[in-house]
């Protein structure tokens, strides 16, 4: 049976069908569909949607990675732009381009493996991760981090120094200053609990 021809109204396409389906508007389920083009508002890409969707205010980006909230930060080894989204960037997390600049040695031979930066990473946890379990005793109390410290690793080592041995762990000489210069030394389990806040004291 012969096929007749038909002209697509979107594409303007000119398509085969059978003499049943005469009369056909469109060529593909593409065309079918109304869409209207849009603009990303995250990146200025131009990408289509449906008409339904532009209607209810929805498809508006071009992909997840434009709709998640993300911001673009330098590497903080190399330099290379690192895409975070806004918790992390609140939190501290995702500052390397990759597992190569993440696993460096940060100046430790220890690698991030290293006591002395396991004790880092943890300080700025909680002070600044209000998921973890002793934040309210930390960033809930407004306990922070000098800015010295918080973007270099290498300047906490050179502040601090090594830590002296498995026992140790670091304390704030004053309980309820920061994490900075002069207020922050390498404490044994006995010291630290010799240098608590008073039970009942008012955080400030």
């Amino acid at each position: 049976m012969p096929r007749v021809e038909c002209t697509c109204l979107r594409c303007g396409r000119v398509f085969l069908v059978w003499p049943s389906w005469a009369g056909k508007k469109y060529c593909s389920w593409a065309c079918r569909i109304t869409r209207v083009e849009r603009t990303c508002v995250r990146c200025g890409k131009a990408f289509t949607v449906l008409r339904s969707d532009a209607a209810r205010g929805v498809g508006v980006y071009c992909s997840v990675a434009c709709r998640t909230t993300r911001t673009v930060r330098p590497c903080r080894r190399c330099g290379a732009p690192v895409i975070a989204k806004a918790h992390e960037v609140a939190q501290g997390t995702h500052v390397y381009c990759s597992v190569a600049c993440a696993h460096g040695t940060h100046g430790d031979a220890g690698g991030h493996r290293a006591p002395e930066y396991q004790a880092w990473a943890n300080m700025r946890d909680r002070c600044f991760n209000p998921r973890r379990s002793t934040y309210r005793y930390y960033g809930g109390r407004g306990i922070t981090v000098c800015d010295r410290w918080w973007n270099s690793y290498e300047n906490f080592l050179a502040d601090v120094g090594r830590r002296p041995g498995p026992g140790y762990s670091l304390d704030r000489i004053d309980v309820n200053g920061n994490y900075e210069p002069g207020n922050v030394r390498w404490a044994t389990r006995s010291q630290q609990n010799a240098n608590q806040r008073p039970r009942g004291s008012t955080p400030r």
